[in-house]
């Protein structure tokens, strides 16, 4: 017996101002997740942060730092990335605007998250450990 999966390398930007954390809305399934998505060619897991948070929300940040590394499987998918945590410098409108309707800060956990299951998990506990952080360096 064979089992199939994939790999997925994405990577997370946790925008923060004011001790509010920022998320941006699909426009398809009207959910809130985490800014991110997969690398360009050529392109940095830091670069990619810095373009999928831009793209999704209109934001630009200083001071982004490594939050944690993820590596786990879901739906055979084998998934790693790097969450990244960053301070709002500037905040526009998303510019990518087929697939988002729009991005806010947010003080809680959003009532719409990602999808249920294994995802809302994930988005909960990168969401979590950027208050802890932030929390501990009392730079929010």
């Amino acid at each position: 017996m064979a089992i199939c999966y994939s790999i997925s390398k994405n990577f997370n930007c946790l925008a923060h101002q004011q001790n509010q954390i920022l998320f941006c809305k699909w426009r398809d399934n009207d959910i809130w997740t985490l800014p991110g998505g997969r690398a360009e060619p050529g392109e940095t897991a830091e670069e990619t942060a810095h373009r999928e948070l831009l793209e999704e929300t209109g934001a630009t940040l200083k001071n982004l730092e490594v939050l944690c590394y993820i590596h786990c499987f879901m739906f055979n998918l084998e998934y790693w990335g790097i969450a990244y945590l960053g301070e709002i410098e500037a905040l526009g409108h998303p510019l990518d605007l087929e697939e988002v309707s729009e991005a806010s800060l947010f003080s809680h956990f959003p009532e719409n998250p990602t999808h249920p299951g294994p995802f809302e998990n994930q988005s909960k506990a990168l969401y979590l450990a950027a208050l802890r952080k932030l929390s501990e360096t009392k730079d929010y």
